[in-house]
């Protein structure tokens, strides 16, 4: 790949023009480097005794939280406080010499199904994978990859420390193998369309109560001017040695399986179109980069008026962008470019000729960026979003009318078992329905043996004969389940499952555990947070997100 390169340069003598503008450029830029850090020196808080900036709080506060799939529900000072723990555990396992090698996190990357073509790893689709799904560069997927795993090697040190209780295990078998004979009563939510009338006060406490839901991070708009790359198709030239360079440097990427499971690895002839094509792209993209740099070379402190007219005489589109936050979606920018867009954007500084403008790759669009406006991170008074907390507050109110009519479900149930009334009499005296008779074992009980099976096993099987769960909610609803019969299952069965029951309660105490260090190391590490806010726990049960 580097002689790839290295002829498609000497081979071009318009790019090495554009390379002398941009390091001539570069020479002009360097005293900018105070004004390109002011985002950076911004401090999200300390940790151990030492500032986090702001930036890398937020990269890691995004994937932390789940990123752009983050639930609109998920409290924002639970992610700022589970981001602090990961941010200290990744400092105590720098302290304790913990580290990924590249070659760690080149195989990690391999081995995920999402980026391969043909069942071998293709670079092409991870790139464009990445940028799509989760909108970054692949050099920000490899530190969090490179994260990933020195924080999985902390937490098997960690986890080494779990035991399992005889008495546990037995409990955890018995759950998984003996027969249960259930019955359970549905709830209909009769509140999920209820008209409700909420007054202001109502609506203003739920304003106040959830304040963090209704904040705005920083924000910045810019304009830009947008260039084709396939402006430049027309001018590139390809020679053949490049055409071959490319193909031996990306064999694996043409080696596919044959009928009888061997690879065949297809000749460079047949192959030679999908060459010259993403050559073609990548010199254009080279060169409308060159072309985009040169032009900003030769911008002053033009408004925005100027800046569009020149823009356009070039052949470039002018758009400006709405407000966006740092770990926002920029609309019509391409996928590919939305990190890079994004932090670009937040560097630029309008008043210095050194930092008002910047250049910005895509995958088919180059884009010029002009400082334009920028709003600080603010919460909006309870007047401008009231239209926003409507909803959500009669959504809550709704949920608790609900919750609270099925806990006083329950209690009269519960009442009218304690006194000896079958459960069928007790729900019907309810105007409750009941279901038939349903008899399984968990360790062979299917998701769809009988309606909301995947909600009820879980509750029920840590249930004992005559018990009656707690709500146990579903779509439209919820449900009561009634334990009425439970008996020892097979004991071969037991033998058999006894080793993945154990595997599965160590698994599950390791979790717990490296949950509760997580919260024990950021205590014993230090930290203060710039916006202060009270540190929310985190649920024993609650599970983290495996990829």
């Amino acid at each position: 790949m580097f002689i790839y390169h290295f002829n498609r340069l000497i081979h071009n003598r318009v790019l090495w023009i554009g390379f002398a503008v941009i390091v001539a450029f570069a020479f002009l830029s360097v005293d900018s480097c105070s004004s390109s850090l002011s985002r950076r020196e911004r401090t999200a808080g300390t940790l151990g005794g030492k500032r986090v900036d702001a930036a890398r709080f937020a990269f890691a506060e995004r994937f932390v939280g789940g990123g752009r799939n983050r639930p609109a529900d998920v409290p924002p000072a639970l992610v700022e406080t589970q981001t602090w723990r990961h941010l200290a555990a990744l400092h105590t396992a720098a302290a304790l010499g913990l580290s990924s090698a590249p070659e760690e996190i080149r195989q990690a990357i391999r081995e995920v199904p999402a980026f391969s073509n043909g069942g071998q790893f293709d670079a092409r689709v991870y790139r464009e994978r990445v940028a799509q799904a989760l909108g970054v560069t692949p050099a920000t997927y490899e530190q969090l990859m490179a994260d990933q795993i020195v924080l999985g090697k902390l937490g098997q040190s960690v986890g080494a420390a779990v035991l399992v209780s005889p008495m546990e295990l037995e409990d955890e078998v018995a759950a998984w193998t003996d027969q249960f004979t259930i019955r359970y009563a549905t709830l209909s939510n009769r509140f999920a369309d209820a008209a409700m009338e909420l007054d202001e006060e109502a609506l203003r406490r739920f304003y106040l109560e959830n304040r963090g839901t209704f904040a705005l991070p920083d924000r910045v708009g810019v304009h830009y001017a947008a260039l084709p790359v396939t402006n430049f198709n027309a001018g590139i030239t390809l020679h053949e040695e490049e055409i071959a360079d490319y193909y031996e440097g990306n064999l694996s990427r043409y080696t596919i399986p044959s009928t009888n499971d061997t690879p065949v690895t297809r000749t460079l002839e047949e192959v030679r179109s999908e060459i010259v094509a993403e050559l073609t792209i990548e010199e254009a993209r080279f060169a409308a980069s060159t072309n985009a740099a040169a032009f900003m070379a030769s911008l002053g402190l033009e408004d925005f008026k100027t800046f569009a007219w020149r823009a356009q005489a070039r052949r470039m589109a002018v758009a400006s962008t709405p407000l966006f936050a740092e770990d926002g979606f920029v609309p019509g920018i391409e996928p590919e470019a939305q990190e890079e867009f994004r932090n670009t954007a937040f560097d630029l500084d309008p008043l210095r000729l050194d930092a008002r403008y910047a250049v910005v790759s895509g995958k088919e669009q180059v884009y010029l960026l002009m400082a334009w406006t920028n709003t600080p991170a603010y919460t909006p008074a309870f007047e401008d979003v009231v239209d926003q907390v409507r909803p959500l507050a009669l959504a809550q109110a709704r949920d608790k009318a609900f919750a609270s009519a099925c806990d006083d479900a329950r209690v009269r149930l519960a009442e009218a078992l304690a006194q000896g009334q079958a459960f069928d009499a007790a729900a019907a005296a309810q105007a409750l329905n009941v279901s038939t008779s349903l008899t399984f074992a968990v360790q062979s009980a299917g998701q769809t043996d009988f309606p909301n099976a995947q909600a009820v096993i879980p509750v029920v099987m840590r249930l004992r004969k005559g018990g009656l769960s707690e709500t146990i909610p579903v779509f439209r609803g919820a449900l009561l389940a009634y334990v009425a019969d439970r008996q020892p299952g097979d004991a071969l069965a037991a033998e058999m499952v006894r080793p993945q029951v154990r595997e599965a309660l160590a698994r599950r105490r390791e979790q717990a555990v490296v949950e509760d260090w997580m919260q024990w190391n950021l205590d014993a590490v230090g930290f203060t947070s710039a916006q202060a806010p009270v540190p929310v726990a985190v649920d024993d049960d609650e599970e983290d997100f495996e990829e």
